[in-house]
């Protein structure tokens, strides 16, 4: 049965789902820009860590060929270099835009320079030739000045992405917003009039049977009930069959009583009747009486006028 409590929920449900899912489209939205600033934001703090790393690696050469007994600074040397190699590898995996693709592999050429200076300084070092150490120092640090260069070019290409990003993440935020805010409206448009259509369904017939309720109540049972109303298959259709039981039944039980009144009514003419003929009879039995009395006092009399009579 399509109840009027269940067409309730389901338009209920429709318009938390509807809204749930423009809610859903708006967060989701939000949260792939946030993504998407976070993730180019992480990537430029590691291209400007090359800097810094680069910067690292030729100090660690020069503490290593100052100290070339430590093997410390040996293994500090190794650990930034393979930390530097990493972060190029990274980088390739992140990066989205072709150009700043390119200005990465400049970056990773000069960086690669820097390594190979300071990889053939310590080579030197190890097997006990300082003659060279200044050369590749200088050298190295020729090559690093083209590293900072390049990732500082690569930082400002991705400062470019970064700012067209969020004017496109913007631009399509306020066109899912706009697209979801038509959308939303077309739905509360329909809505409305799924409503307004829903309750003249309902106030209607109600309305219907209010005028047959009225005139049963003043008397006329010979009221008919639209029979769409009795085809309805929710709580007004129960309602108005309801009704119309209870009319037939009114009618049966008037029937009922006005055969009983009429049985009534002969009962009662009949006993009238008979109460006339019993006082007919009883009259008739008077009369009778008074008539015997007088005749026994004739007969009396004439006895004592035939006595009276026969002593003469």
């Amino acid at each position: 049965m399509n109840s009027i409590r269940n067409r309730i929920q389901n338009t209920l449900i429709g318009m938390i789902l509807v809204v749930g899912v423009f809610a859903a489209i708006m967060f989701l939205v939000n949260q792939l820009n946030v993504y998407q600033n976070q993730r180019i934001i992480q990537t430029m703090t590691m291209e400007y860590s090359i800097i810094s790393m680069s910067d690292n690696l030729i100090k660690t050469y020069n503490n290593a060929g100052k100290n070339s007994g430590n093997m410390q600074f040996f293994s500090e040397y190794r650990t930034i270099k393979e930390n530097l190699l990493n972060v190029i590898i990274l980088l390739k995996t992140r990066i989205v835009s072709e150009e700043s693709r390119m200005l990465l592999l400049g970056v990773e050429h000069t960086a690669n320079m820097v390594i190979s200076e300071c990889d053939a300084g310590l080579k030197e070092i190890k097997a006990g030739e300082l003659q060279n150490f200044s050369e590749h120092f200088a050298q190295a640090h020729k090559e690093n000045e083209f590293v900072q260069s390049n990732t500082a070019t690569l930082l400002q290409k991705e400062l470019e992405y970064l700012s067209s990003t969020q004017e496109k993440s913007q631009q399509l935020y306020f066109i899912t917003l706009i697209t979801s805010s038509i959308i939303f409206l077309f739905v509360i448009f329909v809505m409305i009039i799924y409503a307004s259509n829903f309750s003249k369904q309902l106030i209607n017939p109600i309305e219907n049977l209010t005028k047959s309720v009225e005139q049963v109540a003043a008397g006329k049972m010979d009221v008919l009930i639209n029979q769409e109303l009795i085809n309805q298959k929710d709580e007004v259709g129960i309602l108005s069959r309801s009704f119309e039981m209870m009319v037939i039944n009114i009618k049966d039980m008037i029937t009922k009583l006005n055969y009983s009144n009429i049985q009534i009514t002969n009962s009662k003419d009949a006993l009238e009747k008979g109460n006339t003929e019993l006082k007919k009879l009883n009259q008739f039995m008077v009369d009778r009486e008074i008539k015997m009395i007088e005749l026994k006092k004739r007969i009396s009399e004439l006895e004592k006028s035939s006595m009276q009579q026969g002593k003469i």
